[in-house]
């Protein structure tokens, strides 16, 4: 076990976390981490934005969720468009079918916990050939009535063997600024023995009504990309 891993464990077990923000909508969005919040059944989630850089566009980012019972959810990423400078076409980002299982609350209701499944469907697209899954715990823990901590930890996308995955950790911290509008920043990371990619995130959400997100940050990346970030959340 690597340096690395050994140092995101002892984060992970200190500071497993999530929003303290007054959300209404509860959405997944936006920061790289998910939350433990599962929608309820009869309930549906879309949401959806774009990642906008000097040289790359990724447009789209459609998720719809909804529940199976009252701690199951199940999200359908149907992907995005992607615009590449240089190349003629614009391709088809990668689809994916995604599980969350609530765990509960624990710590007087301050720390939830839950387990996500996240798998690629190749089918819907031939640029993605292989059904890789990944697992992860997900964390929101409430530090105050305005701070709050979001963390994921996970290991997947194999395909040759469950030792040819990678490891993902992301430590998101947010804040209310007032009744309708929070702010987070946050870093996240993705790495196996052979290599590691991180990025390093701001931005805001605010709340035009309890059923309707809007969000807006910006991501830099560990290839000294800055992307602007823009989307949208609509509970129905």
């Amino acid at each position: 076990m690597n340096n690395r891993l050994v140092t995101l464990l002892v984060i992970a077990v200190f500071l497993f976390s999530g929003s303290a923000i007054a959300q209404n909508i509860s959405a997944d969005r936006p920061g790289a981490g998910y939350g433990t919040f599962t929608v309820p059944a009869k309930t549906v989630y879309l949401e959806s934005g774009a990642s906008i850089s000097s040289n790359f566009s990724d447009i789209g980012q459609i998720f719809l969720r909804t529940g199976l019972s009252e701690d199951l959810e199940i999200q359908f990423n149907a992907g995005s468009l992607l615009f590449i400078e240089g190349v003629d076409k614009p391709r088809v980002g990668v689809q994916s079918l995604a599980f969350k299982y609530s765990l509960g609350s624990f710590q007087d209701e301050k720390l939830n916990l839950s387990l996500l499944s996240r798998t690629n469907l190749p089918f819907f697209n031939d640029d993605y050939e292989y059904y890789l899954t990944r697992f992860m715990l997900l964390a929101d823990y409430s530090i105050n009535d305005t701070w709050g901590l979001n963390s994921n930890f996970g290991y997947g996308d194999f395909f040759d063997g469950l030792n040819n995955g990678s490891f993902n950790f992301n430590l998101t911290p947010g804040f209310s600024v007032n009744e309708n509008t929070a702010a987070y920043f946050g870093y996240a990371v993705t790495f196996d023995e052979n290599f590691s990619s991180d990025l390093i995130e701001a931005g805001m959400v605010h709340f035009l009504d309890p059923s309707f997100q809007l969000d807006a940050g910006f991501i830099y990346s560990d290839g000294d990309v800055l992307y602007l970030t823009l989307g949208v959340a609509k509970r129905f």
